[in-house]
């Protein structure tokens, strides 16, 4: 299998919630989910491939109990998380003690 027989088949499965327009072929169907939902940050097919395949992997060995979960207190995972997100954290744990 070919980039191309991969986005054909991501077309395929993905025609209908992406577009109703039958003109655009599977290919380009495909191409449009790649680029529009999936590391949408990222330009680079290749980063998006490396980066899917390090998630993957890293699924695999926290199902099979091989590593930890991710902290979301660290540092490190702070960045992925809004300040909005941030906000309502506080301001439930602050309830939670007033209750």
């Amino acid at each position: 299998m070919n980039k191309n027989d991969n986005l054909k088949y991501i077309g395929n499965r993905f025609r209908l919630v992406l577009t109703n327009d039958n003109s655009l072929t599977d290919v380009q169907v495909g191409t449009i989910f790649i680029k529009e939902h999936i590391l949408v940050n990222s330009d680079n097919d290749f980063d998006k491939f490396n980066t899917l395949c390090l998630m993957a992997n890293k699924l695999y060995l926290l199902a099979n109990h091989k590593i930890q979960p991710d902290n979301l207190d660290s540092l490190n995972t702070q960045e992925v998380l809004l300040p909005g997100h941030l906000y309502t954290m506080i301001l439930k744990e602050k309830l939670e003690e007033i209750l």
